[in-house]
């Protein structure tokens, strides 16, 4: 065979899913099944060099089935994407832009866990400006947290080498609940999210293929953590509440009761419970507490209970 001319060309076929909610019985078979099917698909557009002979464009309008007014004559080639691998040569770096380096947030520019961060406010972090590491470590942070119990993200296209998956599978591993809703039907990523899908599952990740009719392009990610509540915060507040701190001369005790004798706290010898009574405001709760504290002060148990707005009982134990 002798080879007499070489002409650049280009074929789009119609890629478009041919899925029927109330058919489809398995996503992920049915989206495999219309990948295998794609050369078989439908020409919609042919873009050839202009120079090409006219017998050979009719040929091929007939061969594709495809409408003269979907064939376009390129002046140039045909497609730029493949120049693309000129800028990996080694050639001097004047000849090159400069690297594109996005930065790291200010916030998260420290040595502060992340979760700690989280918890002082809310922070928008703007791609591509803003680096993804920050995500990264998110998602890391929580794959490895022993207080994080589920992370639910969603994944529209993965690619080839996925930190993303590889943070998922990890947190799984540890014992997360993980759930993810892949997009199956991104277009051209197709078998990566199929083959994603597939090791998540094997590293026990709950994986969910998305619906028929919609497609998931939102990127979202939702880590479910166990707050740990410090009870130091709430003592501070009851212990706060002190006889030094209380205006007797707002209140009217009885004679045979003075302050000295409810600091010495001589009605739990006695076994005699008090009751206090006025308007709210009065401070019958504060000096209920304190009386409380005082005891618990000198190792003596009470327990202190509201009769109603207007009354306040401290029982002796």
């Amino acid at each position: 065979m002798q080879i007499k001319e070489t002409i650049a060309l280009r074929v789009t076929r119609n890629h478009d899913y041919d899925l029927h909610e109330n058919e489809v019985m398995d996503l992920l078979k049915s989206v495999e099944s219309e990948i295998k099917d794609r050369t078989h698909q439908i020409a919609v557009r042919l873009e050839i060099v202009s120079d090409a002979p006219k017998k050979t464009i009719r040929m091929l309008e007939t061969q594709l089935g495809i409408l003269h007014n979907y064939v376009f004559e390129i002046k140039g080639p045909i497609n730029f994407c493949d120049l693309l691998s000129l800028h990996d040569l080694p050639v001097p770096p004047q000849f090159k832009d400069p690297p594109f380096n996005p930065r790291i947030p200010q916030k998260f520019a420290t040595n502060k866990d992340i979760f700690t961060i989280i918890r002082e406010g809310d922070l928008l972090v703007h791609h591509p400006y803003d680096s993804f590491a920050v995500v990264m470590d998110f998602l890391n942070r929580a794959a490895e947290d022993p207080d994080v119990l589920a992370i639910k993200q969603t994944l529209y296209r993965i690619g080839n080498d996925s930190p993303v998956v590889s943070a998922l599978c990890r947190a799984a591993e540890n014992g997360k609940q993980v759930t993810a809703v892949v997009e199956l039907k991104a277009r051209f990523d197709e078998q990566y999210n199929i083959d994603w899908t597939r090791q998540m599952t094997r590293a026990g990740v709950n994986v969910v293929y998305g619906f028929v009719k919609w497609k998931i392009h939102c990127k979202a990610t939702l880590v479910v953590r166990m707050a740990r509540l410090y009870l130091t915060v709430i003592l501070i507040a009851i212990w706060n509440k002190t006889l030094g701190g209380f205006r007797f001369d707002e209140v009217t005790l009885p004679a045979a009761i003075s302050p000295d004798y409810l600091r010495s706290c001589e009605f739990v010898n006695t076994k005699t419970n008090l009751v206090m009574y006025g308007n709210v405001g009065t401070g019958k709760t504060f000096l209920s507490i304190a009386l409380g504290v005082e005891a618990c002060k000198k190792g003596i148990e009470t327990s202190g209970t509201a009769g109603n707005a207007s009354s306040v009982v401290l029982s002796v134990a």
